[in-house]
């Protein structure tokens, strides 16, 4: 029997790149902290993140989160802009 099926293309790996500051061994590092907790450990972590002041958690629809992750990047940025002008006063 011939085997007519043809080889799949597989594209060359790229190099992941990360956000600034992160770099492969701080994701693993990361990786590793969170495969270490216990159960109680990770339940204390979801109560904190609860209870921390000045931000919410809450469940919304998958196909907002893309654009929800825009809001708060341009939130971030005009923080980050307001803050340089006014190091730059000072």
């Amino acid at each position: 029997m011939k085997n007519n099926r043809k080889k799949s293309a597989i594209s060359p790996v790229r190099r992941s790149q990360f956000p600034p500051g992160w770099t492969e061994k701080r994701v693993r590092e990361v990786i590793a902290y969170y495969d270490s907790l216990t159960d109680d450990e990770w339940l204390a972590l979801d109560e904190g993140a609860r209870n921390t002041e000045n931000e919410t958690l809450m469940s919304v629809p998958s196909e907002l989160v893309p654009a929800i992750g825009q809001l708060i990047a341009v939130h971030e940025k005009r923080i980050r802009k307001s803050r340089k002008k006014k190091t730059a006063r000072a």
